[in-house]
């Protein structure tokens, strides 16, 4: 099953990974780093962003991990990840042009035991 967020739940505790795309022009991205103490860009300046990106969280925000993609990884890639990551709650932060291809494909391959959840910025924070 998967749940839409709101605008102020997005940020709530309730899943262990959450999943959101580098693309360091939009809001939920900055306000993301900013949480994080600006870790991700710099990360980003030291390695180019190809691959996904694991960060430890649990000090920033009420989970245990952030995974940042690439801003051109597909839906299945970022679900097979989950899949090595043995399933955990996932929250998925999805720009609006790619929300319709993630959630097809996430709703089609996971199982209704999955605690998945959802936020897509529309207008910014």
């Amino acid at each position: 099953m998967i749940s839409k967020l709101s605008y102020y739940d997005k940020f709530s505790s309730g899943a262990d990974l959450w999943c959101f795309f580098f693309e360091p022009e939009r809001d939920l991205f900055k306000a993301i780093n900013w949480r994080a103490q600006f870790g991700i860009q710099k990360i980003k300046e030291q390695v180019q962003l190809t691959q996904p990106l694991l960060i430890e969280s649990s000090s920033f925000f009420p989970n245990k991990y952030l995974l940042c993609l690439p801003e051109t990884f597909l839906a299945q890639k970022s679900y097979e990840i989950w899949v090595q990551l043995k399933r955990p709650s996932v929250r998925l932060f999805l720009p609006l042009k790619s929300q319709k291809n993630f959630l097809d494909f996430w709703l089609s391959a996971s199982s209704s035991s999955d605690k998945i959840s959802y936020y897509s910025e529309t207008t910014g924070l």
